[in-house]
């Protein structure tokens, strides 16, 4: 019986949280070789691959990646299939509250076009949902569609101890709660030289503020040189 248990428990875990790095352009995923992330199938592997997010990996962005115009015609979870289900929620974000995403990822000044995500229930909504050590850098994310519940941001939802710079936003973030923002939903460290010309809504009353690039800067984090330029609106406080 013990046996069965533990092997019913190995089971549910793979399912839950992929032990195999993802299969990528390129790249070991160290600091001297980074996994080359190239193309639309990259990113969303590595959105996929739980495992390449608390390793303190490295990835290279080589290309800029450009999703179809239309998202519908997007396999945004990468079982194959076009037009399912889990598709409709869009890009699955690269770290939650259970596995933050401490790695270092370089977009060498490329950006991501179009990239969609619809989860107006979930939170941590973002390129990247929960930042906690690492380093994100040199990267745009342009014309993008973000929705989320707290914690949404056009780049992170929530950076907890990420360094980023260089960094830029554009497009419409959509929130449903607090810590809305069209760069950073909460920012607990460091932001260094990045801009969001997002528009940023939040459809809820709420005590948190929604801001056009951060939603709220939180102790220890630190804002330099950087600015937004976006239309704000919020049914509670905006900064």
């Amino acid at each position: 019986m013990k046996k069965f248990s533990l092997s019913i428990i190995i089971v549910l875990l793979l399912a839950i949280f992929p032990l195999f790095a993802g299969t990528y352009s390129g790249g070991s995923g160290t600091s001297g070789d980074p996994y080359r992330i190239a193309t639309t199938d990259d990113l969303i592997e590595l959105s996929n691959t739980s495992a390449d997010w608390a390793s303190g990996i490295y990835f290279l962005q080589t290309a800029n990646i450009l999703f179809a115009e239309d998202a519908n015609e997007v396999d945004w979870d990468g079982d194959g299939t076009i037009g399912d289900a889990d598709d409709a929620y869009g890009l699955n974000s690269i770290g939650n509250s259970l596995l933050n995403f401490n790695g270092n990822y370089n977009g060498q000044n490329h950006s991501i076009l179009r990239l969609y995500i619809s989860r107006p229930s979930e939170s941590n909504i973002g390129l990247f949902g929960v930042v906690n050590g690492g380093t994100i850098n040199n990267l745009g994310i342009a014309m993008c569609d973000i929705e989320g519940n707290y914690y949404v941001g056009g780049l992170v939802g929530n950076n907890m101890q990420g360094n980023i710079s260089n960094c830029f936003t554009n497009g419409t973030i959509y929130g449903n709660g607090s810590y809305i923002g069209g760069f950073v939903g909460a920012n607990a460290n460091n932001i260094n030289s990045c801009y969001s010309t997002c528009d940023v809504y939040n459809s809820q009353n709420t005590s948190s503020a929604t801001g056009g690039f951060i939603g709220e800067n939180l102790p220890g984090g630190t804002i330099i040189n950087c600015f937004s330029r976006g239309e704000v609106s919020s049914e509670g406080s905006v900064v």
